[in-house]
């Protein structure tokens, strides 16, 4: 296998040479990788395969339904549908048959389906139908107002792109074929001899050229004498909508055809979101893959037409491929027997489903040029990664997980990707070089937050690669395997479905992923012992250095074996029956034990004594970041952890589980814990507890007395929860709700959610969760969702542009730099100039980079007079206001962003990174899924004063409700939501859902938002979309002043907070309408 990107090509003439590993190029390299004696060079001029129009296309397996009847198109594509359909299942590849709706909107479309069938029946396809409106709004509801009909084709699927390339490729570099990356072709020459391609890496020398090089196809056709068609890039913009969009259609909805294409189509994806696109834009520049204002703006025009709703979710990608129009009906696919050359040229958005057909079509068309084929030898079946969420994920799969816990450790919560998926595509034949390869390969960092939670980590694990690149399987993901020299040595890498592929030196070390900055090696001595080390807190350590050894190892009952010595040597055993004890000191002292009735007790290191008890499952107890003592049940990644693994798919009960350990969700612990409630447990998906202010190194924590940075206030307040008992596990990712009385609960029977007569009696919820101890089921008294906040990233703000490297939000910033210490770039531009993203601009000047500017626009900045004052002068930092960014620069890296003034001025500041910052959204996806309702407002759980939700039994505090507020805030609503909880607890009703409080425009919204005869809130926090000075703020209910207040003296700012007094909610008539604060 030889897959290269660098360094001189190899010195040989090859049979075939392939130019272009696009979907079509890596077919034909696998079609011809089944003649082994064919030597054959798969050439592209990216670091990646399908990194063309392939990756942006709109991932329809056609029938060919419409097809020009009569076409090569129409044959291949035929035929095309048949063999992927087959490929896809025997592959992994998935493909949802969902089938399309052709929608017409109006008489003439209408009269046109008819004939669009009739066309169909030409091209082989008899299973088209028409429909009604009626029958129409019955199959999709959500479809928007004055449709007539729809002509139904049931056959359309939809299929994942990415995979279909990557697995022509991997099967056919496994088969023998050489795969060259980066290795532009700028010359090409045919002599008696053979073919001389010229790329910036060397020459490569072929008898025989497929020339599959798709929007450059007419170049390369030139290059050769030949001048039989021209390309002209087809650009069209898609966009990509969240998860939550998917149940609004269930077709592919398409408009009637017209000459430039199928048309602005609706469409479900594999993945679970939903695309509305593309458009079709003839250009002159093939580079031009660039969203456009004006493209994104007639996009989701279309989209209120067909589909109202979908504008009402968000968008989670924003694209533009190029598609290779040539102005006919037809592909361009010729041979050239004299030139022992075959053009594939004009491949259209059928290319995917046609790529298998055309490559068997180019084979034949090659051996009729003389190319002796030899021998066939199939190539061995290749098992990919599912990335579709119509079938099973690797955390979804009981024992994947149990044989290793990398497949339940969830590194993108959005897309639900785990360490093991992404090791093992780091580790396979074909493996990424880039964040966007590794996306493809994984979604990673393809859903709602786009990296603001995950980015760091996994750019981390891309550029410092894994301790140890191998699973307790034995088997590579995807059946994908690689070998690749390091040094001299060899790696071995495994995954969770394939063959096994090893080599060692000549000392006997098989070695894993080495990497600057922070080595990961596994090597394995004449005696057998495994020795691993590497850069992530928590992993298995094995033998290190004399300053502190650590022998991992499994005994020949099962049971796992850790010891670590010097002054922090640990010992962890499981045995059968359930057993897990951890010493620690050369004496043996014993520091915890868990019986197989689940109790644990904890005892904290030298600066003192701690000891607790509780029921509930195994755990586990892991020490670091001065968290000393918290039982983190599922964590594999604190410093210095003892993992036991949790059983699989099995039920525990809690009194009180905390979703988020942040400032709210760790104070309502401490609070709880403290009172005796019984057992509070607190599941944080991230691998440290303490939230966002982990990760934000400036000050202003804490309080005016004990000001604090960051990461000491999550110190402190994780210290205080666990001081008070409270049970805390990260790495551990709810998933969903189940209902109560679901056969999977404990006893298999019903648990009863808490009633308002009843209170806190029974099990006020059931929720599923996974971690590296894999899948359980959690019942709860009671539930706080403490999600926190994101920001939203570029992609949901319809920033147009390209789709360079260097794109932030001040999150995933503040963990790239503070966490990880990677380096971001040297020219920043800050979006925003509010609190965070100040906060942004001192982290990048801390990542030793320049601000070029912070850009916002209003007026003026949205944070203290001092601090703007500060970083003008003192930093020299330039605020440009009432000004926005209009559209990023760029191929491969940012090279700048144009900004536009509000007096339509333009101007680029060059930059290769910016920093989108504010603009805060609720994590509220747990809180949907539980269908709780939301306030329209704040886009978070609707809560009453005591932050009492839509659903008994659950409860709601900190940033999730508003986005966002100070960390001292999401705090003090901890302490409120855990009064709240103990009394329900001790068996207080739960209220009714009381009378919606809004806000009139400029105001943006209010939380709490519901006014119930419970205690009120201390204050009610606002914020405003513009400016207000010296503001009077006035209630009012069914046209009745209730109240009225001014919240400040001077003006208030957008992204700001105001306060309003609660003094009034005892004049609220609880059966009369909306109560509404506008500005007096």
């Amino acid at each position: 296998m030889t897959v290269t990107g660098d360094g001189p090509l190899p010195a040989r003439t090859y049979d075939v040479a392939i130019v272009g590993a696009g979907v079509v190029g890596c077919a034909i390299a696998r079609e011809l990788a089944r003649h082994p004696r064919l030597d054959v060079a798969l050439v592209e001029a990216q670091d990646d395969v399908g990194q063309g129009t392939s990756k942006a296309n709109t991932a329809i397996l056609h029938t060919g339904f419409d097809a020009a009847p009569g076409t090569l198109e129409a044959r291949l594509v035929r035929e095309g549908h048949d063999r992927l359909g087959a490929y896809a299942a025997g592959s992994g590849i998935p493909v949802e048959r969902v089938g399309a709706l052709l929608v017409a909107w109006d008489e003439e479309q209408l009269a046109a389906l008819p004939r669009l069938a009739e066309k169909a029946g030409r091209n082989g396809y008899h299973e088209t139908s028409l429909l009604g409106p009626d029958e129409l709004y019955a199959l999709e509801p959500h479809l928007g107002p004055g449709a007539l009909g729809a002509l139904h084709v049931p056959g359309e699927s939809i299929i994942c792109p990415w995979t279909t390339t990557l697995a022509y490729a991997t099967q056919a570099v496994r088969a023998g074929v050489d795969l060259h990356l980066n290795a532009a072709v700028q010359q090409a020459s045919h002599a008696p001899d053979g073919h001389r391609l010229t790329t910036p890496r060397g020459t490569v020398h072929a008898r025989h050229l497929v020339n599959a090089a798709g929007l450059h196809a007419d170049t390369l056709d030139r290059l050769l004498g030949h001048e039989d068609f021209t390309v002209t890039p087809r650009r069209g913009q898609l966009l990509v909508y969240d998860k939550f969009a998917r149940p609004l259609v269930r077709h592919i909805l398409l408009p009637v055809p017209t000459a430039l294409g199928k048309g602005v189509l609706v469409a479900p994806t594999v993945y679970g979101n939903v695309l509305l696109g593309p458009t079709a834009e003839d250009l002159d520049d093939k580079r031009a893959t660039g969203s456009t204002a004006d493209g994104l703006a007639g996009l989701r025009a279309m989209g209120r037409r067909v589909l109202p709703a979908l504008l009402d979710e968000e968008v989670t990608a924003v694209y533009a491929g190029l598609r290779a129009a040539t102005g006919q009906e037809d592909y361009r696919i010729a041979a050239h027997p004299g030139q022992a050359y075959v053009t594939v040229g004009g491949i259209r958005s059928t290319g995917l489903t046609a790529s298998m057909a055309i490559a068997a079509h180019v084979t034949r068309l090659l051996a009729d040029s003389g190319l002796d084929l030899g021998p066939v030898r199939e190539p061995e079946p290749v098992t990919m990664p599912n990335l579709g969420e119509a079938f099973r994920r690797p955390y979804q799969r009981p024992e994947l997980v149990a044989a290793d816990s990398e497949y339940g450790t969830l590194v993108c919560h959005c897309e639900r990707v785990s360490r093991g998926e992404i090791r093992d595509a780091l580790a396979s034949t074909i493996p990424p070089r880039t964040l966007e390869g590794l996306r493809r390969r994984t979604r990673a960092r393809a859903g709602r937050c786009q990296g603001f939670s995950c980015g760091a980590t996994v750019r981390e694990l891309l550029e410092r690669g894994f301790p140890e690149a191998e699973s307790a399987t034995g088997r590579p993901t995807g059946g994908e395997a690689v070998r690749q020299p390091v040094g001299g040595e060899a790696v071995r890498r495994e995954g969770f479905s394939g063959e096994r592929v090893r080599s060692e030196s000549s000392a006997g070390e098989a070695v894993g992923l080495e990497g600057s900055g922070g080595e990961a090696v596994r090597r394995e001595g004449s005696g057998g012992e495994r020795v691993r080390s590497g850069p992530f807190a928590g992993e298995a350590v094995g033998r290190e250095g004399s300053g502190g050894e650590a022998v991992a190892r499994k005994a020949s009952g099962g049971e796992r074996v850790r010891s670590e010595s010097s002054a922090g040597e640990a010992v962890g055993l499981e045995g059968s029956g359930g057993e897990a004890v951890r010493r620690e000191g050369s004496g043996g002292e014993r520091v915890r034990s868990e019986s197989s009735a689940g109790e644990a007790v904890g005892r904290e290191g030298s600066g003192g004594e701690a000891t607790r008890r509780g029921g509930g499952a195994p755990g586990a107890v892991s020490r670091g970041n001065g968290a000393t003592g918290v039982v983190r049940r599922g964590s594999g990644v604190a410093p210095g952890a003892v993992r036991e693994e949790v059983a699989m798919t099995h039920v525990r009960r809690v009194d009180v589980l905390l979703v988020g350990a942040g400032p709210a969700g760790l104070t309502a612990a401490a609070r709880l814990a403290a009172a005796g409630v019984g057992r509070v447990e607190v599941l944080e998906r991230e691998a440290e507890a303490g939230g966002v202010p982990r990760h934000c190194a400036h000050g202003g924590f804490g309080t005016w007395t004990r000001p604090l940075t960051g990461p000491a206030y999550a110190h402190l307040l994780t210290e205080a929860a666990v001081r008070a008992g409270a049970v805390i596990r990260t790495g551990v990712t709810v998933l969903d709700w189940r209902p109560a009385g679901s056969p999977t609960t404990a006893d298999g029977g019903h648990a009863a959610a808490a009633s308002a007569a009843g209170g806190g009696t029974g099990a006020g919820a059931v929720l599923s969760a996974v971690g590296p101890g894999g899948a359980e089921i959690i019942e709860a008294r009671a539930v706080v969702l403490a999600t926190g906040a994101r920001e939203r990233p570029r992609t949901a703000r319809l920033v147009p542009g390209t789709r360079p490297a260097g794109v932030y939000t001040a999150g995933e910033l503040q963990q790239a730099v503070h966490l990880f210490g990677q380096r971001i770039g040297t020219r920043a531009v800050v979006v925003g100039a509010e609190d965070v993203s100040y906060a942004a601009a001192a982290t990048v000047r801390a990542a030793g980079a320049e601000v070029v500017a912070l850009v916002t626009e209003h007026p003026r900045a949205q944070t203290g007079r001092a601090r703007a004052r500060s970083t003008r002068l003192r930093d020299r930092v330039p605020l440009l206001t009432r000004t926005t960014v209009a559209e990023l620069l760029g191929h491969g890296r940012l090279s700048g962003v144009r900004v536009r003034r509000r007096d339509g001025r333009t101007a680029v500041l060059a930059c290769d990174t910016v920093v989108f910052t504010g603009d805060f959204v609720p994590d509220h996806e747990l809180a949907r899924r539980g269908a709780l309702v939301l306030d329209p407002g704040t886009r978070g759980p609707a809560v009453d004063g005591a932050l009492h939700t839509s659903r008994p039994g659950v409860f709601a505090a900190g940033n999730v409700l508003h986005a966002v507020e100070r960390a001292g805030t999401a705090a003090a609503e901890g302490a409120l939501v855990a009064g709240a909880a103990l009394g329900f607890l001790a068996g207080a009703p739960w209220p009714e859902p009381g009378v919606p409080l809004a806000v009139d425009a400029p105001l943006r919204w209010i939380a709490p938002n519901r006014v119930a005869p419970v205690d009120p809130p201390a204050r009610y926090l606002l914020r405003t979309s513009a400016p207000l000075t010296r503001p009077v703020l006035q209630v009012h209910q069914d046209g009745r002043l209730l109240h009225r207040e001014r919240p400040c003296l001077g003006t208030a700012l957008p992204n700001r907070t105001l306060t309003l007094t609660a003094r009034w909610t005892g004049q609220v008539d609880p059966k009369g309408g909306e109560v509404v604060v506008s500005v007096g």
